[in-house]
């Protein structure tokens, strides 16, 4: 572990081809905050100490997310008897509860990953967020959670799939907010564009690598081990059975 090594390569050299935020890139330059934060805390700890904080740290973070992302959630519904403080408290320890007791939380850390324990915490902050500055809540605590979180979250764009979906749950949202579209769009243009350090160097590698995909190893590999199989391999039963 060298997360001054890491934090410079993010920068200037990504360890794929050392590629950086300077050159085109996949997504390897994404982990840039993470590593600021091993490097500040290993100063002062052992780098297998930084680990453990880290990941308590994130699976609190996590939690304590969900709890007033589902009160947010519950607010915004029709039903009165969500007004409640009692009843949108009650709601939001059932939702925090269920996300700490899943089978995800353990699938996540039990193997720790550096892209999925990010996504783990910092989804539903940067959804909060993002949920309350798009109704037009731009106050300077908001405004400083979406940022923070949303660079923080940025890890998990390690698999840059990440990305696509959390923008297609970014997309549901705007369904909810007809009423709010100019300051949905605000939202999702500030997000994007905190998000441009490594968005725009993935644009231009993705478009001038795009004609070597099919041939890649990893394509290939994938592709014979998934879909060039017997057909009786993906019968109904077979595919609904372990």
């Amino acid at each position: 572990l060298n997360p001054g090594l890491n934090l410079y390569r993010s920068v200037f050299s990504s360890w794929r081809e050392y590629r950086g935020l300077g050159a085109p890139n996949d997504s390897e330059g994404v982990d840039l905050f993470r590593s600021a934060i091993y490097l500040v805390l290993t100063t002062f700890f052992h780098p297998s100490v930084v680990n453990n904080l880290y990941y308590i740290a994130l699976l609190s973070i996590g939690c304590v997310g969900m709890f007033y992302l589902s009160i947010q959630v519950a607010q915004e519904s029709k039903f009165q008897f969500f007004t409640s403080k009692y009843y949108l408290q009650l709601i939001g320890l059932i939702a925090a509860c269920c996300y700490l007791f899943s089978l995800h939380t353990v699938s996540t850390f039990y193997l720790p990953i550096a892209m999925y324990v990010a996504r783990y915490a910092f989804f539903p902050i940067v959804l909060l967020s993002f949920l309350k500055m798009s109704r037009g809540e731009r106050s300077k605590k908001i405004i400083l959670m979406f940022i923070v979180s949303t660079l923080l979250l940025s890890t998990s764009y390690l698999t840059a799939t990440v990305f696509v979906t959390f923008c297609l749950v970014l997309a549901c949202v705007g369904i909810s907010r007809f009423h709010f579209l100019k300051q949905y769009f605000f939202s999702l243009l500030f997000f994007l564009g905190l998000n441009a350090f490594w968005l725009i160097g993935f644009a231009n590698y993705s478009v001038q690598k795009s004609s070597l995909l099919p041939i890649a190893s990893t394509f290939i590999e994938v592709n014979e081990i998934q879909l060039n199989q017997p057909e009786e391999n993906f019968r109904w039963f077979n595919l609904l059975t372990f």
